[in-house]
């Protein structure tokens, strides 16, 4: 490869990715060569530069620094693994000038990887590129990691006077998009209001001129970035519905027009449920082409996890496409992560469906957590975030999953801490016990740098237990996932208590949490006399008489069953309310006691005649 232009190059490695070659030397070889192209100062070929680095981003080595000094360190550590001793000085040789400028070029080209070196060259070259040039370089800088703020805003900049020219074909501009989508998200740089109004507008006005993949990923894009509130969303995705659907010859609905892949399809649908831009019609052309089993075998656990999630949103009926989707979540759980079977229930849950079978092997996978080896608790949940678990309780007691297992790992992992701070492993241990055997290894670097989406609640910083993670609402619900299976988890509730009262004397609890708070400690008989008094002085404090009719007889209830007092809100419910009857229950403090039902005799209809 010594004597390879970047033409040539480009063939060699696009070939190697299409093939999926991933000899070492072969790709230390081309590097090297890539790095020599890169450092003549001769005019840069543009198309073979963007080719090659997106394909060596694609292979992994834009990020590979100093290659060759590696590969002889790797090469010496296994011919000598043993210390040497240190041979006696020699003298220097003196280096020709040849030499000299040999190994000051050598030195600089492994100090900077691939991508910093590529990005250092096109700085220069800003002039001559095209905009597929620029969508290029993005959409490889985007894969590779690489950060450098003053290239992309440069490139960005340049996009946008493209665009504003009329210079920028649909396909740039859509490989634009995605790529500028993946450096925000990354933070890699910030986002400009102005270069994605000028990209949505250009989207807007020529939709018809955009293919149906490029479309569709711009859309999904929007999504991601979560530009709901732009003015231009709504339209953009009305417009785009109307290329996507073309009515049927029976008049019955509407059809895709266009052919577009399962992932494609599922990234369409979940862009216009995060857009929150409702479109029937479109769904429901989704759904049919979704139940075809050509379409559901093609589906990653993301795409299954993602189309539930969309139709979830909508709260769109569509119980044969569910039934399909659960069947297939079924047969590729173990491909699913714990933060997309919280999702897929969540959104289950949210859309009234249900799956029996589903739920009861997902309670099934947690629980083996407990006694396998092989995989422990902090393994399986440690890229979960707080909201995630705490998702995954509220649908196991939706689907009323009652499981002390299952609820026993989750109230572990809501009690351990959380991901993204170092911490020590040995809480788990505590939590579980001595008997369960289970060991648990250390976190990694990597799982504990890990960033979290869902930020900590009231800006406060993430640190002890993932609980501390959680906002007021969340701390509540989990008072009430845990009630609505009556288990009765102390030490969870312990702690959870801590982190409602500190929200308590911050002023962050309302009346209505209030509420659900004490019906959820009722049905479990768990007593917390501090706080309850002091959220019943909440309640007496914003008013008795503000309280709608639900929440008096709630209130009442769990009162009652709690044996605390409240003679504003008995006296309330007695002017308001004078003809309701509740039943006082016996209190059993010693954990969950079930409450006697009334034994009703047999309904006249059913009793026998007798003269």
């Amino acid at each position: 490869m010594v004597g390879m232009d970047s033409a040539s190059l480009s063939l060699a490695v696009q070939s190697a990715v299409v093939d999926g070659y991933d000899d070492h030397p072969f790709w230390l070889a081309a590097a090297r060569r890539f790095r020599a192209l890169l450092q003549d100062p001769a005019p840069l070929h543009l198309d073979d530069a963007a080719t090659l680095l997106g394909c060596f981003v694609q292979a992994g080595w834009a990020e590979t620094p100093d290659v060759d000094n590696q590969q002889q360190q790797h090469a010496s550590a296994e011919a000598d693994p043993l210390p040497s001793p240190s041979p006696s000085p020699s003298p220097p040789r003196v280096l020709t000038d040849r030499e000299a400028l040999e190994a000051a070029v050598a030195a600089d080209v492994r100090r900077l990887s691939l991508a910093e070196l590529c990005g250092e060259r096109i700085s220069g070259e800003m002039d001559r590129m095209t905009a597929m040039h620029i969508a290029m370089f993005t959409s490889a800088f985007s894969l590779s990691g690489h950060a450098s703020a003053p290239l992309y805003a440069a490139l960005a900049t340049r996009m946008r006077d493209k665009i504003r020219l009329s210079s920028a074909t649909p396909e740039s501009i859509a490989i634009f998009i995605c790529a500028y989508e993946r450096l925000t998200a990354k933070g890699l740089c910030g986002v400009s209001m102005e270069l994605l109004d000028v990209c949505l507008k250009i989207v807007k006005d020529h939709v018809g001129a955009f293919s149906a993949g490029d479309l569709s990923n711009v859309l999904a894009c929007v999504g991601r970035m979560h530009l709901r509130d732009h003015t231009l969303t709504p339209v953009l995705f009305q417009r785009a519905s109307q290329t996507f659907l073309e009515p049927k010859e029976d008049g019955t609905g509407a059809q895709f027009v266009c052919s577009l892949s399962a992932s494609q399809m599922v990234a369409l649908l979940t862009a216009f449920a995060r857009t929150q831009c409702p479109n029937e019609m479109l769904f429901k052309a989704a759904a049919e082409l979704l139940k075809d089993g050509r379409f559901l075998t093609q589906l990653t656990p993301g795409d299954i996890t993602d189309a539930v999630y969309a139709y979830a949103k909508f709260h769109l009926q569509h119980p044969v496409l569910f039934d399909l989707l659960c069947v297939e979540a079924r047969k590729k759980l173990h491909q699913f992560t714990m933060p997309q079977i919280s999702q897929l229930l969540i959104s289950l849950a949210r859309s009234g469906a249900t799956s029996p079978v589903l739920t009861d092997r997902v309670a099934t996978l947690i629980s083996r957590t407990l006694h396998r080896t092989d995989s422990t608790i902090g393994e399986a949940f440690k890229d979960t975030t707080a909201v995630e678990v705490l998702n995954l309780a509220m649908a196991m007691a939706r689907f009323l999953v009652r499981s002390p297992q299952t609820f026993k790992v989750l109230s572990i992992v809501l009690q351990s801490p959380s991901p993204h701070t170092a911490h020590d492993s040995s809480v788990i241990e505590d939590l579980l016990g001595s008997d369960h055997g289970v060991s648990v290894p250390e976190v990694s670097p990597s799982a504990a740098a890990a960033t979290d989406e869902q930020p900590p609640a009231e800006g406060r910083p993430s640190r002890g237990s993932r609980l501390k993670a959680l906002g007021v609402i969340d701390i509540v619900n989990v008072y009430h996932a845990w009630a609505k299976v009556h288990l009765n988890d102390q030490p969870l509730f312990q702690k959870a208590s801590i982190e409602l009262g500190a929200a308590l004397s911050c002023g962050r609890v309302t009346p209505a949490l209030g509420i659900k708070y004490l019906s959820a400690c009722s049905k479990l008989a768990y007593r917390d006399h501090d706080l309850q008094t002091a959220v019943i002085e909440l309640i007496k404090t914003h008013g008795v008489d503000k309280l709608t009719v639900v929440e008096l007889l709630k209130c009442a209830t769990a009162v009652d069953r709690l044996g605390v007092s409240f003679p504003e809100l008995e006296a309330h419910v007695s002017k308001v309310l004078p003809n309701e009857v509740r039943l006082r229950e016996p209190v059993h403090w010693r954990g969950y006691s079930a409450f006697t039902k009334i034994k009703r005799g047999p309904l006249p209809r059913k009793r026998k005649w007798g003269w």
